[in-house]
């Protein structure tokens, strides 16, 4: 993915797995984008995602 992100790409879209994958990705490099939409992202914590706790957060910069 790291090579599809050239200068003209500004916002990057991830769902599920991939959602989890680019967040990953934008934590360990500056991946250059100006914004990361995440669709039903899965919780990879210890507990993992209940299903039934679900919550969403606004986050701006």
């Amino acid at each position: 993915m790291r090579t599809a992100l050239t200068p003209q790409v500004r916002t990057v879209v991830g769902h599920s797995f991939g959602g989890s994958t680019v967040l990953r990705m934008a934590t360990e490099a500056d991946l250059g984008v100006d914004h990361l939409v995440l669709l039903a992202a899965p919780d990879w914590g210890p507990k993992g995602w209940d299903g039934g706790s679900c919550t969403t957060a606004a986050v701006t910069s």
